[in-house]
């Protein structure tokens, strides 16, 4: 055996295996499973016994012996032991909120993050303001009352955020939308300050709401709380969002939590549409007849056009653009290589590559509860949108080649249809040949 001599050595280490991630400055905790045994023990990293390319036999010290493991299984014991620690950590969990300048975790910016921790009966409290270089926008201002004057005195996000962390630890973590919203501008900030993206087991109150109320006139956290007698008046300010998103998941967390993959998905779907602005039943979910598992595909649909009414409201399918294999732990991505390689894999993902006769095709295994999955998921779909060509002959342009070229994009209704018009593929390159932004002659 080679043991380790620090624990920068360990993470390097571990880095090369996939076993922690590529930004990671500190040890996760490990796991390891006795044989029947349903309950994991923590173990300590200790050295190495032998290492290949693609996987190395890792020693543990796990119950006082010395043990050793294939790199591989280590990885799926660490998931299974963090999933059995969240699973009975329910009665401790944290509920987040943040307030940003905008929708866009691209673009816009973290303005105000808090969190209640919630330990048995006592509750502790987190909330700060960011300081951020961009303007507040007015509409933004008027909704949560944050102006720049009062993000002056604050500090920016790199003080905020490891504080944040810090706080929420491996506990659960709780919120309203959270993971098609909180969670993609908390990564983002994790990756923008180079520190290791949570891996929390997450709870949506907004799903949660989909599922077990399905009557509501919508989902909001303002119609959830209306509905149980809650008071929402000081909304849209993150800590107050806190405790009504709290008292929310006291209500419907006596209802089954463990929320349908496919619900969720659905979810992030119109979320894509919304975004990307594409035709109602743009991008569906279809499940697929198989006897001996649980698979289906999300699929790019493009309405005919012109159409009616009735037309436009048919399904269509046109391309499958990702598929999903669900097992009890995993959600199984089967991805084209194509994106595989444009868009990148958190660390630690086990994944094969496949050749099928439709094309070369990557099986990435996501453990069910894992932070990015959604991101991940999202990313793939957005490329392949992005990428998307429509089945309708190529054309040169529309009657509306005049108001594109003056908003600089596309504006046709149909998103997947205008994917066959020349013209904006070279507004899409930046070249205009009309109206006032004309920069070709």
């Amino acid at each position: 055996m080679v043991k380790f001599n620090d624990t920068t050595e360990k993470i390097e280490f571990l880095k090369k295996y996939k076993l922690v991630s590529e930004t990671a400055t500190d040890l996760p905790a490990f796991y390891y499973f006795k044989s029947f045994d349903e309950s994991p023990i923590e173990c300590e990293i200790i050295g190495y016994d032998a290492i290949f390319d693609d996987w190395a036999i890792i020693t543990i010290m796990a119950g006082g012996k010395l043990i050793n493991i294939h790199s591989t299984y280590l990885s799926e014991m660490r998931t299974k032991g963090v999933a059995f620690h969240n699973k009975n950590s329910t009665s401790k969990y944290v509920v987040i909120d943040l307030e940003t300048t905008g929708k866009n975790h691209k673009k816009d910016e973290i303005i105000e993050i808090s969190a209640i921790k919630c330990v048995n009966n006592k509750v502790y409290e987190f909330s700060e303001l960011i300081n951020v270089q961009s303007i507040v926008p007015i509409d933004i201002s008027l909704l949560t009352g944050i102006t720049n004057e009062m993000l002056c005195d604050a500090d920016p996000i790199n003080i905020v955020f490891p504080k944040f962390l810090k706080f929420i630890g491996n506990l659960p973590l709780v919120g309203h939308n959270i993971k098609a919203f909180d969670i993609h501008f908390i990564n983002d900030a994790c990756h923008y300050l180079n520190l290791p993206v949570i891996e929390n087991k997450i709870i949506d109150t907004y799903q949660l709401s989909k599922t077990y109320l399905p009557d509501l006139d919508n989902h909001s956290l303002s119609t959830i709380c209306g509905f149980y007698g809650i008071d929402s008046s000081h909304a849209h300010r993150a800590l107050a969002d806190c405790y009504m998103c709290n008292e929310c998941y006291k209500h419907l967390s006596v209802f089954k939590t463990d929320i349908d993959f496919q619900e969720t998905l659905s979810t992030v779907l119109e979320n894509i549409i919304t975004d990307l602005e594409l035709p109602k039943n743009g991008l569906i979910i279809q499940s697929n007849n198989g006897k001996k598992k649980k698979t289906f595909s999300v699929y790019i649909n493009e309405p005919p056009f012109p159409a009616t009414e009735a037309e436009l409201s048919k399904i269509n399918t046109t391309q499958s653009i990702l598929n999903f294999e669900e097992t009890k732990d995993f959600i199984l991505l089967i991805v084209s290589e194509n994106a595989f390689n444009y868009v990148s894999l958190p660390g630690n993902m086990r994944y094969e590559k496949k050749k099928l006769s439709s094309g070369n095709f990557v099986k990435v295994h996501f453990p069910k509860h894992h932070s990015e999955l959604y991101t991940y998921i999202e990313n793939i779909i957005c490329y392949r949108v992005k990428n998307y060509i429509s089945s309708a002959s190529l054309f040169g342009c529309c009657d509306k080649f005049i108001e594109c070229s003056d908003a600089k994009k596309c504006v046709h209704e149909n998103k997947l249809y205008s994917t066959a018009c020349m013209y904006r593929m070279n507004l899409d390159n930046g070249k205009i040949f009309y109206g006032k932004n004309r920069n070709i002659d």
